[in-house]
């Protein structure tokens, strides 16, 4: 069975999960109605994610919101930053605790921990953490000198992500990286001597990426004893969304080989649990609480320019504009960003949308959807994408390789059943 699978119209492969739910419909929501929902539904696990966006160097691979190094300007952001965040908390009724915080980029290490420090403390004093509350701190190698990692493992992180992306050091140089494999490796084992909770992200399918170097990368990883990784495909910006080649079908057949070695390994050898399809933690080190809340349909209370929060069938993003977040000064997060929210006729399948980021979904569940939403997921059991197991359907290696556009394919199902079921609304 070839990857490609074009009978379903897989002619390209999306290799980002948020490209495919830009597909979702969705509706302008106003604040009122976003500040009513959250204040009175009983609402899921809630995590909090805060988006610091520089770094001292631009990697070529990168699609998050960044800027270069500016003091100025990291003075003013976090000023910004932190007051909305303040003003956030009384807008909300936060009887819930937060399980997991994460500060992600750009690169949140590239600013002065002391910014970090005091956004961390804020949170503290104004919203509830969990006892045991995960705190995620993204990390460039490149910046943990001696004097920062003292002050690091002094404050209340108790999780480091680094963006390793490979070992390799020419790979390393050819997306930006500055940092050779010896130094990461040098700088990462004295972060693992005082955090248990060490994570790393590597990218697959780079220019010069061998089989080879993969196996290297992952040999690597378990001499360190991480907690766990996140593996992404390379996202090519050169590329233009909606162009093919004759080749797609070799160009997919060699990605999956890529992912399958990476997969296996973590898999059979390392014996880490998969998260979802791209993140994987040890079973006996450390935790990934935000990752697994996250795709378990957690609400995210997201601050900082190039954000995008979630509660429940609301969604909201702020911009992406560093000056144009700043001028936000006087007004709430809410206010700064545009909010949406998914139509009702969406919500309805919530369980089955979660399949490509769960991996699962009950049997008895997938008996109670409409005749031709069944059809969907017995066509992609038919081409090897789905596994039926005991109570559950579960997506197989191929299917977890090819998730985004499952992901793509479930929306646009729900959207023709739902046509069929009220035409007029789509004339």
């Amino acid at each position: 069975m070839a990857i490609l699978n074009k009978d379903i119209g897989f002619q390209t492969r999306i290799r980002s999960r948020a490209e495919a739910l830009r597909k979702l419909p969705l509706q302008h929501a106003q604040i009122k109605d976003l500040i009513h929902f959250i204040n009175t539904s009983k609402s899921k696990n809630s995590v909090l994610y805060v988006h610091i966006p520089f770094c001292k160097k631009k990697c070529s691979f990168c699609v998050y919101a960044k800027n270069d190094y500016n003091e100025d300007m990291i003075k003013s952001y976090f000023q910004v930053l932190e007051r909305q965040i303040i003003e956030h908390a009384k807008l909300i009724n936060f009887s819930k605790s937060i399980s997991a915080v994460y500060f992600g980029g750009g690169s949140p290490s590239s600013v002065p921990i002391s910014y970090i420090e005091k956004t961390l403390n804020i949170i503290n004093k104004h919203y509830t953490l969990q006892t045991n509350c995960e705190i995620t701190l993204e990390c460039s190698v490149c910046d943990i000198s001696d004097d920062y990692l003292y002050h690091l493992s002094k404050s209340q992180f108790n999780r480091i992500s680094f963006g390793v992306q490979t070992f390799d050091t020419e790979i390393r140089k050819s997306i930006g990286r500055i940092t050779a494999k010896e130094t990461v490796i040098e700088r990462i084992t004295k972060v693992r001597n005082h955090f248990d909770n060490v994570f790393i992200d590597l990218i697959y399918n780079l220019e010069n990426q061998t089989k080879r170097i993969i196996q290297d990368d992952l040999e690597q990883m378990k001499k360190l004893d991480l907690s766990g990784c996140s593996i992404y495909p390379l996202i090519d910006f050169s590329k233009k969304k909606d162009s093919t080649s004759n080749n797609d079908s070799e160009n997919h057949e060699n990605e999956f080989s890529l992912y399958k070695i990476i997969d296996d390994y973590l898999d059979s050898e390392l014996n880490w649990k998969r998260l979802t399809a791209h993140q994987y933690n040890s079973k006996t080190i450390g935790s990934s609480s935000y990752v697994y809340s996250v795709s378990s349909g957690a609400n995210i209370h997201a601050f900082g320019c190039g954000s995008g929060g979630k509660y429940g069938p609301f969604r909201y993003f702020t911009v992406n504009d560093i000056e144009k977040y700043i001028e936000t000064a006087n007004i709430s997060v809410f206010e700064a960003a545009k909010t949406f929210k998914i139509s009702e006729n969406f919500t309805i399948f919530d369980t089955l949308l979660e399949l490509p980021e769960i991996l699962s979904i009950n049997k008895d569940y997938v008996k109670q959807l409409p005749q031709n939403i069944i059809k969907c997921i017995d066509k992609l059991i038919s081409i090897d994408l789905v596994s039926p197991k005991r109570n559950a359907y579960h997506l197989t290696q191929k299917g977890r390789f090819w998730t985004a556009n499952i992901a793509s394919f479930l929306i646009e199902s729900i959207f023709l059943h739902n046509q069929s079921q009220n035409p007029s609304q789509h004339e």
